[in-house]
């Protein structure tokens, strides 16, 4: 059998004690690991007391949510969360699987399955947990089925490539913020700003912010991500280097109260599709290229006609639009004799670009210095170090051959 599908999975259940929110854990799989229990518990119930205290049935959620978050070790290794909660119950409860892979599609459906098993019996859910915690990690297309859970036949189907992170409903975005608006917002994600998302819903603002990073792809997110902060910890919002974070709309006076103007940082309404920046934005636009103008025409059309279609069409649009600014690249990526690999020549490529095209010159010399190049050109190095064919791997590259 292979590397197993999920590291762990845990239901916690809150309630109160003394006024203070109180942790009690009902299933685990890793019997006893308290400090995964501690880890996960404050990202569960964001809300902390206030979940209890003030409870609103005519404004919270009376239906389970499901939403991610991430976990990252001392190692820079990233663990995913994904989760789904009862927030309508007396005593709120929480199922997370945490598992090493960004496989949303496919723990969704194990999710779905685990909400209808727990509305029927708490201890039938339990022996499916511990049947999904017996899989090995699916290839793509293959099915995940029972192994010695029998109550009810199971059969579902990875759909989730493990290295594609363009997976996610993009079509919300484009609805959200109009074309030109989208475009300039991925550029600020490019040079890596800090953002700051709010909504009502915290499966809106998992589900907004996963998409929203995704649209950078093949290039990742590389520094703090909380799609749903606790309200216990805001003052991230004070952190000076880049950030995503995601809070519930009723924390934004929280954050403002700790973290002051935060004129750095662009805040967004998901629920409206507004800015929430008590000035305007007083940052450069990124992409200002005749390519860009080509982009939001062609993103405000699939706006105008969206069908099943969009989703792949827009991740589509964006592919093509990175590939025409970052034209050539792996031409740059040449052996080095005192290295005895292939280095990426950071400047070399840029005197090409300033030849060629000095708009994509100026939005390099942007991009050089984010953790989002660095990472994008070492791991292709170290594929090559591999012995990898890059044109198979990289989607830019992918576009070019088409």
């Amino acid at each position: 059998m292979g590397e197993r599908l999920v590291e762990d999975i845990i239901l916690l259940r809150c309630n109160l004690v003394n006024g203070k929110i109180n942790k009690e854990c009902i299933y685990q799989y890793v019997v006893g690991d308290v400090n995964q229990q501690n880890t996960i518990f404050p990202f569960c119930f964001s809300e902390g007391e206030t979940l209890l205290t003030q409870r609103n049935l005519l404004f919270e959620p009376t239906i389970p949510e499901i939403f991610t978050f991430m976990l990252t070790d001392v190692n820079g290794t990233r663990k995913y969360a994904y989760c789904l909660r009862f927030p309508h119950f007396k005593e709120p409860e929480c199922l997370c699987i945490i598992g090493t892979k960004p496989l949303t599609h496919l723990f969704e459906e194990i999710l779905k399955i685990a909400k209808k098993l727990r509305l029927l019996s708490i201890e039938i859910m339990k022996r499916f947990l511990d049947d999904i915690c017996l899989q090995p990690i699916p290839l793509a297309n293959e099915v995940l089925s029972n192994i010695s859970f029998h109550y009810l036949p199971y059969q579902i189907i990875n759909s989730d490539e493990l290295n594609d992170h363009s997976n996610h409903d993009v079509s919300v975005l484009l609805k959200t913020f109009g074309a030109s608006m989208l475009v300039d917002l991925i550029g600020y994600l490019l040079v890596e700003r800090k953002f700051l998302f709010v909504s009502q819903s915290i499966q809106s603002l998992s589900e907004f912010i996963m998409a929203f990073t995704s649209l950078v792809s093949p290039f990742q997110w590389q520094h703090v991500f909380i799609p749903v902060l606790p309200l216990s910890l805001v003052t991230y919002c004070a952190a000076p280097m880049p950030y995503v974070i995601g809070v519930k709309n009723n924390f934004l006076p929280n954050v403002y109260k700790d973290c002051g103007k935060m004129d750095d940082t662009i805040v967004l309404d998901v629920d409206s599709g507004k800015l929430l920046n008590n000035q305007p934005l007083n940052f450069p636009l990124v992409f200002i290229s005749n390519e860009t103008t080509i982009l939001k025409a062609a993103l405000t059309r699939i706006l105008h006609h969206l069908d099943e279609n969009s989703n792949e069409l827009i991740y589509c649009l964006f592919h093509k639009f990175f590939a025409s600014i970052f034209d050539g690249y792996q031409k740059y990526l040449k052996f080095d004799s005192q290295k005895q690999k292939a280095v990426f020549q950071m400047e070399e490529y840029e005197e090409y670009l300033k030849q060629v095209n000095v708009e994509n010159y100026t939005i390099m010399k942007s991009f050089e210095e984010s953790q989002m190049c660095y990472m994008f050109f070492k791991e292709r190095e170290e594929q090559i170090q591999q012995g990898l064919q890059l044109t198979s791997l990289c989607p830019l590259l992918k576009i070019i051959q088409k």
